[in-house]
């Protein structure tokens, strides 16, 4: 629940509704767990953007810290032990048979075949990710330009990294010489568990910009902002969970 001691005036990034707004943490908080709260980001938001999307972060936690290539991460591995004593509350059943049943086993083998054994997949709620996803962009958008997201004018498009070439395939937009830009701009670091790169080019053409966001120093999305008339809206991608959902559970 929101501190209402902390509300002021003020206008959501997220919403742009005028009124009471409190700090909104991007990424979320519950990533953060044993940090000090001044070293993090934090975005003015209204009160049902900021307790609204409060069940897709504790989604979007579950889903991310047990995947194995950062399952070892040492704030995974803490986050972790936190999820699963959530989930062993009563309060918490739901999510933990939600998430429980989207769990399945299949068979792993390398690019040449050799057989890597039986592994955990989870095919997650795509809508919930990309949500967070691009709230956090609209976030980062804010801390970064010092103006809201301006969302009646600009798409936004979160997708796995290695989904780039589909997202251009899909809105036929070049990209080339914005992620260029993007290999050599700087690294936004918070702590190890989350950093970010980004491209601003929304007042000069392309009108775009583009975002590389990592969890864990492992786990990447590729962020894009487009006007409206370049394309429809584009929603995560259904990637193939063996390319991005092996889970420690």
């Amino acid at each position: 629940m929101v501190n209402q001691k902390k509300n002021k005036n003020g206008i959501c990034v997220f919403c742009g509704v005028e009124g009471k707004v409190t700090d909104d943490h991007v990424p979320p908080k519950n990533l953060f767990k044993g940090f000090p709260d001044n070293e993090l980001i934090k975005v003015p938001s209204c009160l049902s953007c900021n307790n609204n999307s409060s069940k897709d972060d504790e989604y979007f936690r579950a889903f991310i810290i047990p995947q194995e290539d950062i399952a070892s991460h040492p704030q995974a591995q803490k986050l972790n032990k936190i999820v699963r004593k959530k989930f062993d509350e009563s309060e918490k059943k739901g999510l933990e048979i939600r998430m429980t049943s989207q769990l399945y086993t299949k068979d792993i083998f390398t690019p040449t075949g050799i057989y890597l054994g039986e592994r955990n997949l989870i095919y997650p709620e795509y809508s919930r990710i990309d949500s967070t996803l691009k709230k956090i962009i609209k976030g980062l958008f804010f801390h970064l330009m010092k103006k809201p997201f301006p969302s009646e004018i600009f798409h936004i498009a979160v997708v796995d990294k290695n989904q780039i070439e589909e997202l251009q395939r899909i809105l036929t937009i070049d990209l080339n010489s914005l992620l260029a830009e993007l290999d050599e701009s700087p690294i936004n670091d918070i702590h190890r568990v989350f950093s970010f790169k980004c491209v601003d080019k929304t007042n000069t053409l392309p009108k775009c910009s583009v975002w590389l966001l990592t969890f864990f120093e492992k786990r990447q999305f590729f962020g894009l902002t487009y006007p409206k008339k370049l394309g429809p809206e584009v929603n995560l991608i259904d990637s193939d969970p063996n390319d991005i959902a092996l889970i420690t559970f």
